[in-house]
C-alpha cells in the first residue's frame, strides 16, 4: 500500500493574534516523520513514477511526504528537516503568486483569519456584501454553521459558513481581496515575496526532482470550465518547467474534494504530462490502477497528527482503500 501525507504550514510556531494559521512546527515534523519512519518506508515520486510504468514496484508500506501551494517556509523550515531525515518530499506549487507578486485568495483568508476577530471579519464581510448589493440571510447558516464546524467556537463557524457556504466564490474572492488591500496597507506583493518561495528555490528543489503542479491558481479544477483548466495547467507546467528546469509530472488538485479532482480534470492534467496526481480523499492507496486519483492524508490524520486515526502500528492494515474513481465507483 502506498499512504501519502499532506501538509502546508511548517513553522517554528503559530503565535499570531487569532488561530488562523494551523500547521505543524518544525518539532512536531521531525517527531512525527520518525514515527512513520519506524513503520513504513519512505518514497520518492521518481519511485511512484517507476512503479506505474512497471520498472519496479514500490516498497510494501511505502509512504510518501507531499507539501502543497509553494510556501517559503516550506523550502526554509521543512526541507532541513527532510535532508536531516535522509526524506523525500514532493513541492506542490501554484505559480500565479509566485511569477506576479499576488497572495492567493485562500492565504488572504488565513492571514486575515489569524489577524482579525472573526466577529470583526465577518462584520466586514458582510458590510463589502452589502456594498455590492449582495444579499446575505443572517439566520439561515446558524444551525448548519454549528453542524458542519463542530470544533470550533461560534464566532469562527459562523465566519467558516458565511466564507465557504453564503459566498459564491468570485463573490468572495473579490471581497476578500478588498479586504485584504485595506488590513495590510496593500502590500500585497511584498507579503507575497515572504509567504511563497522564490525561483532559486524552485530551481533548488528541481535540481533534486522535488517540484510538482499544484496548478497555475489555488482553483477547484474540476469546476472551472475545460479551457480554464487547460489554461491552469499549461501555464503552471510551463512555468514550472522554466524554475524547476524539468516539466513536472506529478500534479496535487488545488483543495482536492472529489469535484475538484474528476474525470475530466484528470483528462486534462493527462493531456498536459502529469503521469499520476493527489486528491484529498482520506484513504490508502493499496495499488496504482489509477494513478491520476491517488489519495491522501492530512498529517493530522496519521500517527504523529493531532487527530490521529489509529496507533502506528495499525497504520497500514486500518486505512481505507480509496474509493473515488475506481472501476466500481467511477
Amino acid at each position: 500500500m502506498l499512504i501519502a501525507i499532506n501538509y502546508h504550514y511548517i513553522r517554528e510556531s503559530f503565535d499570531t493574534p487569532y488561530p488562523g494559521i494551523h500547521g505543524s512546527t518544525t518539532q512536531q515534523l521531525m517527531a512525527q516523520l520518525e514515527t512513520l519512519a519506524s513503520i513504513g518506508e519512505f518514497v520518492s515520486t521518481r519511485q511512484i513514477r517507476d512503479a506505474i510504468e512497471q520498472r519496479r514496484p514500490l516498497p510494501e508500506n511505502a509512504m510518501i511526504v507531499t507539501l502543497d501551494d509553494g510556501l517559503r517556509e516550506q523550502y526554509e523550515k521543512a526541507l532541513p528537516v527532510f535532508q536531516k531525515l535522509n526524506v523525500s518530499a514532493q513541492f506542490f506549487i501554484n505559480t500565479r503568486p509566485i511569477d506576479e507578486g499576488l497572495v492567493s485568495a485562500v492565504h488572504q483568508i488565513h492571514l486575515l483569519r489569524a489577524n482579525m476577530a472573526p466577529d470583526v471579519f465577518a462584520n466586514e464581510v458582510r458590510e463589502k456584501a452589502l456594498q455590492r448589493r449582495i444579499e446575505i440571510d443572517h439566520d439561515a447558516g446558524e444551525d448548519k454553521a454549528t453542524a458542519h464546524y463542530t470544533y470550533d467556537t461560534p464566532e469562527i463557524q459562523r465566519l467558516k459558513y458565511l466564507l465557504n457556504f453564503t459566498l459564491d466564490r468570485q463573490q468572495r474572492d473579490s471581497i476578500i481581496s478588498e479586504i485584504f488591500g485595506e488590513f495590510f496597507d496593500h502590500s500585497e506583493k511584498t507579503i507575497s515575496e515572504e509567504l511563497y518561495m522564490t525561483r532559486d528555490q524552485i530551481a533548488d528543489l528541481g535540481r533534486a526532482e522535488l517540484v510538482g503542479s499544484h496548478a497555475h491558481e489555488h482553483l477547484p479544477l474540476g469546476l472551472l470550465s475545460l479551457e480554464n483548466q487547460h489554461r491552469q495547467l499549461r501555464r503552471s507546467t510551463e512555468l514550472l518547467a522554466d524554475w524547476a528546469g524539468y516539466r513536472p509530472y506529478a500534479l496535487s488538485y488545488p483543495y482536492g474534494s472529489r469535484d475538484a479532482a474528476s474525470r475530466v480534470a484528470s483528462e486534462v492534467a493527462q493531456s498536459h504530462g502529469i503521469q499520476f496526481a493527489f486528491t484529498m480523499e482520506r484513504a490508502g492507496n493499496p495499488n496504482l490502477d489509477e494513478p491520476l486519483h491517488l489519495a491522501r492524508f492530512d498529517s493530522n490524520d496519521v500517527p504523529g497528527g493531532k487527530a490521529a486515526l489509529w496507533e502506528a502500528s495499525k497504520m497500514f492494515e486500518a486505512a481505507p482503500a480509496r474509493g473515488w474513481f475506481t472501476k466500481v465507483n467511477a
